[in-house]
């Protein structure tokens, strides 16, 4: 079998096993093509995800014939997933407002049930979209390739006005506040942070901000810079036809979209977590052990009051793989049997490639400086003033670090990604999709990002 790796994140058990278990046949509904041949594995203080290449690609055409190939229907995919996201803010806000302390075993099962099932699809639509921005998106750099050819210089105007977002999401709002903030009343100061404290929470042993994290984040942060092309400027100096114009508005819509799910789940876990905390209290571990709790062993004790043994919540901690076995069990495992499923299963992780590595252009331009390896949310204050960042992928909470930086390097992404729409914002040379770039580079090497010609250079030790 030959494996895609989709993404490296600092997940637990509990949301690994929603991306696994959202993509099968239960969700056929929303998943158009579903599978079970994917695996989480540990690697660097992360899961990495990796699914069998013949299942991804099925899952991507359902998608382009349905969506690309007949984009008639893409205003009901669209209208649906804005409904469930509402179905899912409001069972996770409910579990927010709910005090849970004097509720029995059976009402908090009910509970933990009913928004883990809203978060298992909510996650299903997360996937679709995720991979109908790459298409749609890949779309319309085709479409402009088409008309200037691949090595114009106008061609990253045009992505700035076609793929950049048609509204405000949460970073865009509190780069807005920025240039105001020490304007600002204490009440005030305190209102925009119960509107973003949510923020850092991919998962539900993530941290929300704090008042003086929140503070620091805002106080670092540079307003947006202005696109330089108007969006009916592009389209009308693009010329297209009927067909690729209401293509490429939908590939605008889906740049919001991007953006939007993500806050709509960082928000959604921060209110859930309420619950988390309650059976953390009764089970006597952290929160950030209850990540690492499986759904079934939630249940199990809610119904019989066992206990996860606190030695193998400690392992998963360290890493742990999640799979379905051929039995189309979920399964989860640790220690030696990491090792075995690797072996089993035939994945290779990246290998440390030679000085140089090539990638994605996303931001046009050149830059030499410090390479930092950026591989969780604590490693972001390593970054000083012209270091070259270097990631598995950007998300919101990485802006203030990636304003230091002389240039940007992902592993994963593409042209919309948030690297790619940040580093055009801000004029900084940036490589996504270099697959390899944070195992071939160390911090403290000395490197060149041409982001003229799509590659990045080791030049020192």
């Amino acid at each position: 079998m030959e494996w895609y790796r989709i993404g490296a994140r600092q997940y637990g058990v509990q949301f690994s096993e929603h991306c696994i278990s959202c993509c099968t046949p239960k969700y056929k509904s929303i998943i158009l093509s579903p599978f079970y041949r994917q695996i989480f594995l540990p690697s660097d203080k992360n899961e990495v995800l990796y699914i069998e290449k013949n299942d991804w690609d099925s899952f991507s055409s359902s998608l382009k014939q349905k969506y690309l190939d007949n984009p008639q229907n893409y205003p009901d995919l669209e209208g649906q997933f804005m409904v469930y996201t509402r179905v899912y803010l409001a069972s996770a806000k409910r579990i927010h407002d709910t005090d849970l302390s004097g509720i029995n075993g059976t009402e908090i099962k009910k509970l933990f049930m009913e928004n883990y099932e809203h978060e298992t699809r909510y996650i299903a639509f997360d996937w679709v979209f995720w991979e109908l921005n790459n298409i749609f998106a890949n779309n319309t750099k085709e479409i402009i390739h088409n008309r200037f050819g691949s090595d114009s210089q106008k061609l990253y105007a045009f992505y700035d006005a076609l793929l950049n977002p048609t509204n405000k999401t949460s970073i865009h709002q509190m780069r807005e506040l920025a240039p105001k903030w020490h304007k600002f009343t204490e009440e005030k100061k305190l209102a925009a942070y119960h509107d973003f404290l949510w923020v850092p929470c991919i998962d539900i042993h993530m941290k929300e901000w704090s008042r003086e994290d929140f503070s620091r984040h805002i106080s670092n942060l540079k307003n947006e810079g202005k696109i330089k092309m108007p969006y009916e400027d592009a389209i009308e100096a693009l010329k297209l036809n009927g067909e690729e114009r209401i293509l490429v508005d939908i590939a605008k819509k889906l740049t919001y979209i991007k953006d939007f799910k993500d806050d709509s789940k960082r928000m959604c876990i921060y209110l859930e977590k309420n619950i988390y905390h309650e059976i953390s209290k009764r089970m006597g571990i952290t929160l950030e052990e209850s990540s690492y709790l499986r759904r079934a062993e939630i249940i199990k004790f809610l119904d019989t009051g066992k206990k996860v043994p606190m030695k193998l919540i400690r392992q998963r901690m360290e890493g742990f793989v999640s799979y379905y076995n051929e039995k189309r069990k979920l399964v989860c495992g640790v220690g030696d049997e990491i090792k075995d499923v690797t072996r089993k299963f035939g994945i290779q992780p990246y290998e440390r490639a030679s000085a140089r590595i090539r990638g994605i252009i996303a931001s046009q331009g050149f830059a030499k400086g410090t390479a930092v390896i950026i591989k969780t949310i604590d490693d972001l204050q390593k970054v000083k003033e012209g270091d070259v960042l270097i990631t598995f992928m950007t998300h919101p909470d990485y802006v203030p670090a990636m304003q230091k930086a002389s240039a940007i390097v992902t592993d994963e992404g593409g042209i919309t990604c948030h690297a790619a729409i940040v580093s055009r914002e801000f004029g900084l040379p940036c490589i996504v999709g270099a697959e390899s770039a944070t195992q071939t580079f160390k911090d403290g090497d000395v490197i060149e990002v041409n982001a003229n010609e799509g590659y990045v250079t080791k030049i020192d030790s």
